[in-house]
C-alpha cells in the first residue's frame, strides 16, 4: 500500500495521462480504419467504372468488326445455303484478319453450326434480335464475346466472336488508371 500523498498523486496523473493517451489512440486508430475503407472503397468503384468503360469501349469495336463479317454478302449466302466449307473459311479468314480467337456460329435456335472450339457446354446469351457483348470463360480461359445476328433478310443465324482478355487489355487497362489520379494519398 502506497502511504505517501505524493506518491499517490503521480500514480494517479500517470494512470489518468495513460488512460487520455489511449482513448485518444484509439480514436485516431478508428478515425484512420474509417478513412482507409472509405478510400479503398472510392479507389475500387474507380477502378470498376474505368474497367467497365474500357470493356464498353472494346465491346463496340469488336461489335463493329463482328457487323462487318455478318454484312458480307457472300459469308451470307453461304449461311443461308448452310455451305460448311465456306462458312468455315470465311469464319477463320476473317477471325485471322481482326485477330479473333474464338469464333461460332449458330442456328437462331442455338444449335452449334461451326465453330472453332468445342462448346457442349458453353451458353451464349442472344439477347433479342440485336447484337450483345458478354465474358466467358471457354477452355479455361477468360473471353470477352461479341454476339450479332446474321440476317439475309430474315434472321438466319448468330454469329459469335471471341477475343482473349488478355495481358494486353490489362495493360490498356493500367494506362487508364494511371491517367486517372489516385484517390489514395499513402
Amino acid at each position: 500500500m502506497i502511504t505517501r500523498f505524493r506518491t499517490r498523486l503521480i500514480l494517479i496523473l500517470a494512470g489518468l495521462v495513460a488512460g487520455a493517451l489511449l482513448i485518444a489512440l484509439a480514436a485516431v486508430w478508428v478515425a484512420t480504419e474509417n478513412q482507409l475503407d472509405r478510400s479503398i472503397e472510392r479507389e475500387l468503384s474507380v477502378s470498376e467504372r474505368v474497367f467497365r468503360e474500357l470493356l464498353d469501349s472494346r465491346s463496340a469495336q469488336l461489335l463493329q468488326a463482328a457487323e462487318v463479317l455478318t454484312a458480307d454478302f457472300g459469308f451470307k449466302r453461304a449461311v443461308d445455303s448452310k455451305d460448311r466449307e465456306t462458312i468455315v473459311s470465311a469464319l477463320v479468314n476473317y477471325g485471322e484478319r481482326i485477330e479473333a480467337e474464338l469464333m461460332v456460329l449458330q442456328t437462331p435456335e442455338g444449335e452449334e453450326i461451326a465453330s472453332s472450339h468445342a462448346f457442349a457446354q458453353l451458353r451464349i446469351n442472344h439477347s433479342g434480335a440485336g447484337s450483345n457483348s458478354e465474358l466467358a470463360v471457354v477452355e479455361e480461359e477468360l473471353f470477352q464475346l461479341v454476339t450479332v445476328p446474321v440476317k439475309a433478310p430474315n434472321h438466319i443465324a448468330w454469329a459469335t466472336l471471341g477475343f482473349e482478355v488478355d495481358p494486353g487489355l490489362a495493360e490498356e487497362l493500367k494506362k487508364w488508371l494511371a491517367e486517372s489520379e489516385p484517390l489514395i494519398g499513402i
